[in-house]
């Protein structure tokens, strides 16, 4: 196995990943179409994307509203919901392959941390003399979710790349689209 671990901007154009992974990491991105295109640019016809990030879509943000853990203000700095993430792929060069709902992540961990901002935490302070209450509210909350098939917070992605024919097409939209902005049309 040939394991690299490193920055993007350093991913040479000889380098052919099978599996990339960006677990966390794309909502923290300033530039995540440069990211993806980077990606698809060094990637082969068999790479897989694996992409985990919190779901603006998911009953927690619907219930916490601007309290919501996951816009972790301002560490993230975009928020995914299924259908702009699947937008931002195909923008960039990949075809989703799935979108699990359920995500890896513990969704609890949001949870606990929606109701954490609500109370007031101070997150700069040892959160010790916080475990008890976390791990009963953790039992609590899997056995009243245990069986929801509902994005409770996090999502995984799986895309694969494009064909080299829709990047092509895709340019030719953008092509088309700055072309309208000149003449003051909206598409």
């Amino acid at each position: 196995m040939n394991l690299k671990v490193g920055e993007i901007d350093s991913l040479g154009k000889n380098f052919s990943p099978d599996i990339i992974t960006l677990w966390h990491y794309l909502e923290h991105d300033y530039y995540p179409n440069k990211t993806l295109k980077k990606l698809a640019s060094i990637s082969n016809s068999n790479t897989r994307l694996y992409i985990e990030v919190p779901n603006y879509d998911s009953l927690s943000r619907k219930k916490y509203n601007q309290n919501w853990a996951g816009f972790h203000t301002p560490r993230h700095t975009f928020i995914f919901s299924p259908k702009n993430i699947e937008i931002l792929l195909n923008k960039n060069g990949w075809q989703v392959d799935l979108i699990d709902l359920k995500g890896t992540l513990d969704s609890y961990v949001l949870n606990w941390m929606s109701e954490m901002e609500i109370k007031g935490l101070d997150w700069s302070k040892s959160l010790e003399n916080q475990f008890w209450n976390y791990f009963y509210g953790m039992v609590k909350y899997k056995l009243k979710h245990l069986f929801t098939n509902k994005s409770e917070g996090v999502m995984t992605i799986i895309a694969k790349k494009i064909r080299n024919v829709t990047p092509i097409i895709s340019n030719k939209l953008e092509k088309v689209d700055e072309v309208s902005k000149n003449a003051g049309l909206k598409r």
